[in-house]
């Protein structure tokens, strides 16, 4: 039964029953339509509303499959399914919404409707009606084998499932029919079709397609599925096991009545395995394996055009966004259905636009503009090899099967394609713009619209036009339309609040591997910003699955196509044993679960960033976010031994003795950076070793190294220098001239240096000093509990390879004031003199204030 509330429910059957009231006085009369946002729209749906009329029995209210584009009651089709029924009941829903039909007429066509579906023959036990009824008399259709002999008829669960989402439509939206509609829902037992071994390696079951009451000629199972009965059911062969199609809308009925278990939500597959066991497939998949209530679910997808896409079984627009007129899924699971539909409208459009040229989307079985019918999609976006195609000409794309096959036809030419107008309106939650600029184009440049409404299909190339109207698609533009202009109005009868809370968690658990682009390889270690250590670096990350991951360089081809092949731990090696090219600094492939791991043995050439990129094995590349790291200096422990440096200029002789020369220091003077930042110059303290440093332009040689008490003079170079000063004390203390760059997405400490305060030159400026001499400073060993976060040392600012940024060591190696020179001592008496004449003018102000009346201090 339904959970909405008994008030609010008696209170919409008042005046409901007063609206049919009112409008069985007016007696039954076709309203012009209310004005809708655009005009094609409001003409269409006139239009497709009295081809709908024209096909439907007045009596019982039965619609028929179809009918030819005059409309002529002559040519409708004698038969009818239970879906054309259940698309009728929305219909008229819609129509009287948007004002194409009073109130009265809607409430006595649905009453006659469902008069006839509570006489009409089905299944008894599970009250499945058949497929196939005579809309003059709502009896089953009769058919035959070849042999003579009488078929039994057929109870399809997808069929009902759409009769089923009719009634509960007719239960939210019109209130004087709720209880005949419920009770109507109610007897529809979906057990019936819930094979619970049919999916038995996943833990969970599927529905089946359908079952017949006794033996048929055709393929059948033996059995009885439903709770309870002993009757023996004869079941189709196969089952639906995909998620991207309209057989979905069995799974959701079944969960919200309680008549399957949730674990069904999770059992259907996006794609069938990566492996070759699958090879007949449209692709090789790519994605991971997530587990959901205990189900472990591939959560593969297709590239196309480089969009990850969830599938369909043929690849048409009906499969992925029919049962998303009544469910929404899009809200409910943003990172599933959220992700997914959109895309699969965008390949839509690019294929029949870009990649196969017609210059018009839209496909989905129809009518075929050649006679009879046919089933039309995007070929790559369906699982089925031979997928549904878009053109006359059935032209099938044959793509690699990477690892397995090669491909027939990867890049074929397409024939006549034929867009089917009932696709483009299912979009139009999600590309209206793009939506309207095809079906106007479609109309205006091909006899594509009659009395009806658009016709059933256009091959655009030929001009050939399916001059027929199929209820079904008539229907799904109907429901299109009503949520596109009155706020998904056919959702809101739909879904109550038993639903909502049975399917939206499960939705919002689901995870597609859904992507507008390649999936891009990302970094999880090291940290953002930390120094690079001397010895080996572990890097770990995410990515795509079976894809080679690159750390610092360019991926390569896989394997088998002359390329590298990491190894299994996360090395590389080329063909025959050669190393990897040296750009890259390590390499892995990316496990099934999604994430990467591997060690770079030399990371002495990065400078600043790290690259990352990855190849699939379909060859598409994708390149993730560079790693941002600190190049940590490296410098020499002081010997007796002079250090070359790495530019093979000799470096000054500590134990040399010059004769110095006092000259006056000059004024620092500011030098560009690489990125055109002015940063002040600092003077350096004497090093009693030279750094081996690699910088962009090399220093001038020292001609030597001054001793303790000694202040030696800069030698003029045309590059402007520090001179550096003596230091207050007889023993040289090492001051570090060269801080790392900063995280560039760290906060400016407050307590960075003020400007009074030199700061260090930047490590990639060529004027810079070539040595970076470190040492313990004020804040040293003696200072308790300020330990780097990477590193156990006691010391971390006396261990050389602890660089960090100066926003998190703001004062590392000076005191916050040292009174060492005449000209500091100047300063701070200055600062201490107008600190006292600041506050005697703050209190003299007080008192005047006071003096004159002033309040609010």
């Amino acid at each position: 039964m339904k959970t909405r509330s008994p008030l609010p429910r008696r209170v919409a059957s008042l005046v409901a029953a007063g609206a049919l009231i009112l409008g069985l006085a007016a007696g039954p009369a076709h309203a012009r339509s209310s004005a809708l946002s655009d005009p094609l729209l409001d003409a269409t749906a006139r239009d497709t509303w009295s081809s709908l009329v024209a096909m439907t029995d007045e009596r019982t209210g039965l619609t028929a499959d179809g009918i030819a584009g005059d409309l002529g009651h002559g040519s409708r089709s004698g038969y009818t399914s239970t879906t054309n029924v259940g698309g009728y009941l929305w219909s008229t829903i819609a129509a009287r919404d948007l004002g194409i039909i009073t109130p009265g007429e809607a409430s006595e066509r649905l009453a006659a409707t469902l008069g006839t579906l509570e006489t009409m023959p089905r299944h008894a036990a599970s009250g499945m009606f058949w497929n196939w009824y005579r809309p003059v008399d709502g009896q089953p259709v009769i058919d035959t084998n070849p042999d003579g002999s009488t078929k039994p008829p057929f109870a399809s669960s997808v069929d009902n499932a759409w009769l089923a989402a009719a009634l509960r439509v007719v239960v939210g939206a019109e209130a004087p029919l709720a209880a005949r509609a419920t009770a109507l829902y109610d007897s529809m037992d979906f057990s019936v079709f819930y094979d619970p071994q049919a999916a038995s390696a996943r833990g969970t079951g599927l529905n089946r397609n359908g079952f017949w009451p006794t033996s048929p000629a055709e393929c059948s199972i033996p059995g009885n599925f439903q709770s309870g009965q002993t009757e023996t059911l004869f079941y189709n062969c196969s089952a639906y096991d995909t998620t991207v199609s309209e057989t979905r809308m069995t799974t959701y009925l079944g969960i919200d009545k309680g008549e399957v278990p949730t674990s069904s939500f999770y059992g259907t597959l996006r794609t069938m395995s990566p492996g070759c066991d699958a090879d007949w497939q449209e692709h090789k998949p790519h994605g991971v394996s997530r587990t959901y209530d205990g189900i472990t679910v591939f959560e593969g997808t297709y590239r196309y055009r480089g969009m990850s896409i969830v599938p369909g079984w043929g690849g048409s627009m009906f499969e992925a966004l029919m049962p998303d007129l009544f469910v929404p899924e899009a809200s409910w699971g943003p990172r599933s259905w959220g992700l997914n539909h959109p895309l699969t409208v965008r390949a839509q459009k690019e294929h029949g636009i870009d990649e196969a040229g017609y210059g018009f989307w839209g496909f989905s079985p129809a009518s075929d503009p050649f006679g009879g019918y046919a089933e039309y999609g995007v070929d790559e976006l369906g699982i089925k090899d031979d997928g549904y195609h878009s053109d006359r000409e059935r032209t099938n794309v044959d793509k690699d099967h990477a690892d397995c096959n090669t491909g027939a036809n990867p890049a074929p030419t397409f024939g006549d394609g034929v867009v089917t107008p009932h696709a483009s309106f299912l979009a139009l939650g999600y590309d209206r713009a793009g939506v309207l600029d095809n079906l106007g184009r479609l109309r205006s440049q091909f006899e594509s619209y009659g009395p009806g409404g658009f016709y059933d299909a256009v091959a655009v190339r030929s001009g050939t036009v399916a001059k027929r109207y199929l209820s079904l698609d008539q229907s799904m533009i109907m429901g299109a339309i009503l949520n596109a202009e009155r706020g998904d109005a056919l959702k809101g009868y739909f879904v109550d609040e038993r639903f909502e809370n049975a399917i939206r968690p499960l939705m919002q658990a689901q995870i597609f591997g859904s992507s507008a682009e390649p999936e891009a390889p990302a970094f999880t270690a090291p940290a953002e910003g930390r120094p690079l250590p001397a010895g080996p670096v572990d890097f770990e990350g995410t990515g795509e699955p079976g894809a080679i991951v690159s750390v610092g360089g360019t991926p390569e081809p896989v394997a088998g196509a002359g390329g590298v092949k990491p190894d299994s731990d996360g090395s590389s090696s080329a063909p025959g044993g050669a190393a990897a090219p040296a750009d890259a600094l390590c390499r892995a492939v990316v496990a099934p679960n999604g994430t990467w791991a591997c060690t770079a043995a030399d990371t002495s050439g990065v400078e600043e960033y790290v690259a990352l990129s990855s190849r699939a094995d379909d060859g598409v590349e994708a390149r993730g976010e560079p790693l941002s790291l600190v190049a940590v200096v490296p410098t020499a422990t002081p010997t007796p031994t002079p250090t070359a440096t790495p530019t093979a200029t000799p470096g000054p002789t500590p134990t040399a003795t010059p004769e110095p020369t006092p000259t006056p220091t000059p004024t620092p003077t500011p030098t560009p950076t690489p990125s055109a930042t002015p940063t002040p110059s600092v003077t350096p303290v004497p090093s009693p070793t030279p750094s081996p440093t690699i910088t962009p332009t090399p220093p001038p040689t020292p001609t030597s190294t001054p001793t303790a008490t000694s202040t030696p003079t800069a030698t003029p170079t045309p590059t402007p220098t520090a001179t550096p000063t003596t230091p207050p004390t007889g023993t040289p203390t090492a001051e570090p001239t060269a801080e790392p760059s900063p995280d560039p997405t760290a906060t400016p400490s407050p307590t960075a240096p003020s400007p009074t305060t030199p700061t260090p030159p930047d490590p990639h400026d060529p004027t810079a000093p070539a040595s970076a001499p470190t040492g313990p400073g004020p804040n040293g060993p003696s200072t308790p509990g300020l330990v780097s976060p990477w590193s156990g040392s006691a010391d971390p600012l006396a261990d050389p390879s602890n660089v960090h940024p100066a926003t998190e060591w703001p004062h590392r190696g000076r005191p916050f004031l040292s009174l060492t020179g005449p000209s500091e001592i100047v300063l701070a008496v200055a600062a201490t003199l107008g600190g006292l004449a600041l506050t005697v003018g703050l209190l003299a102000a007080r008192r005047g204030r006071r003096r004159h009346g002033a309040t609010g201090d």
